[in-house]
């Protein structure tokens, strides 16, 4: 029985050529790459520069910023989803209707917000509005776009 190159090559589909450069490329092993260093702590994923995202949201379409900003508050919110316990404290804040509501927040959190290296915002999450701790980078941007977002920012 014939394999297949052999029977393409019978059919006059192809030529000898073309049957050896089609093995040599099967056989040939791919380069094996070296790891690249690591370090022992995982590095803080962040934008590279506040204009330069900036530019970037405001020139999408709405949709696609609100997309932009979910992946950027699920990258790097600093109030990670976890079980509360008692070194959480409630952080009360106001909402856009003048309100107040509150976040459960540990205490490292709080002195972020309220020494200005973090803002809380609220965004357009996939099931409504919901609250989160960004860092102010972030928060700068998004304030650009949709200033009302943004809760607390010192």
């Amino acid at each position: 029985m014939l394999d297949f190159k052999s029977l393409l090559l019978n059919a006059g589909l192809v030529t000898q050529t073309e049957v050896d450069k089609a093995t040599a490329q099967k056989n040939r092993k791919p380069a094996i790459k070296k790891p690249v260093a690591t370090s022992a702590k995982a590095p803080v994923v962040r934008p590279p520069q506040p204009s330069i995202h900036q530019e970037k949201l405001k020139k999408l379409p709405k949709t696609d910023q609100y997309a932009l900003i979910r992946k950027w508050v699920s990258l790097n919110r600093l109030d990670k989803a976890r079980i509360l316990d008692e070194s959480c404290e409630k952080f009360y804040f106001q909402k856009e209707d003048q309100s107040i509501t509150w976040l459960s927040l540990e205490k490292e959190v709080i002195e972020q917000v309220n020494n200005g290296t973090a803002a809380i915002m609220t965004y357009m999450s996939n099931s409504g509005p919901s609250n989160c701790v960004i860092p102010r980078e972030i928060a700068e941007d998004v304030r650009e776009v949709f200033p009302v977002w943004i809760r607390v920012l010192k």
